[in-house]
Parts: C-alpha cells; structure tokens; sequence
C-alpha cells in the first residue's frame, strides 16, 4: 500500500491528552484514527484522475493497533498509483501496436509494439485529500479529547 505519514505535533498538553486518550480510552483513539482515515479515503477517491478508475475504487485505510495506541493508513496496492500520485520524468515506453493505432500513433508493418517517448504530468490525490481533511481530523481529535477527563 502506498501512503503517506503524519504525525500531530504541537502543544504538549495535546500531545499529553492523546496520549492519554490512548492509555484511558484506546477505543475513543481508535474511532478517531478511522474516521480520519475515512474522511482521506474518501476525499481521494473523489479526486483521483477518473482515466483510472481502478485507482479510485482501489483506495482504502486500514487501522492496526501498535503499542497502546493505533495507527492508520490510508492507500492503494495499484502499483501505478505513485506515478499518478507524483508523475513521472520522460522515458521510453512500449506501447501495444492496438493501443497506439488507437491513439493514432504510427505503427510500422509487421511490428507488435512501437517505443514512444512518455513522460506523465503529476495528478496529485493522497497528499490534496489528507490537506483538505485537516478540519475533520482536528474536530475528530477535540472530539476525542473530551473524553479524556483532566
């Protein structure tokens, strides 16, 4: 799965009641992980170029519990969900002689594939779908929090 990581970081009092989230109310924890993941997920489904679809129904989270809290992912096993994600430099690629009589690239008689030279703009949809979920996760967290008992 590719994905990306972030860590909440600022005042340490809030970084004390998470942590104390974790330790009193772990469940609560959980609950906040996934409804951020959530929010992610389903943010980036939305925004991934729909030319591949498989990439959008392919998104998905997982939450696993590690040590006294729980992490969550949010990504994709598509294997060309990176280049998408990030694009690519320029580079030599084969291409199916039906793909590209389609597309109208020449094709030599007698040959199977032509070699054409591709380079892929980046459409960016993790990296926009977890900024844009930053309210959600704030409010997910607070609501968390109250939880915690001082």
């Amino acid at each position: 799965m590719i994905g990306m990581h972030a860590k909440i970081e600022g005042d340490v009092e809030i970084q004390r009641k998470i942590a104390e989230l974790a330790r009193k109310c772990p469940e609560a924890l959980r609950g906040v992980i996934t409804k951020s993941c959530m929010s992610v997920e389903n943010k980036a489904k939305k925004k991934a170029p729909r030319a591949f679809s498989r990439l959008a129904t392919a998104i998905t989270y997982e939450v696993k519990k590690e040590g006294i809290g729980y992490v969550g992912k949010v990504g994709t096993n598509v294997k060309y969900a990176p280049f998408v994600e990030f694009g690519t430099k320029p580079h030599l690629a084969p291409i199916a002689a039906e793909y590209a009589r389609k597309y109208g690239i020449p094709v030599p008689k007698g040959k199977d594939h032509v070699v054409i030279k591709v380079s892929g703009k980046a459409q960016p949809f993790l990296f926009p779908a977890l900024k844009e979920s930053k309210g959600d996760i704030l409010r997910y967290v607070q609501n968390g929090l109250k939880k915690v008992k001082p």
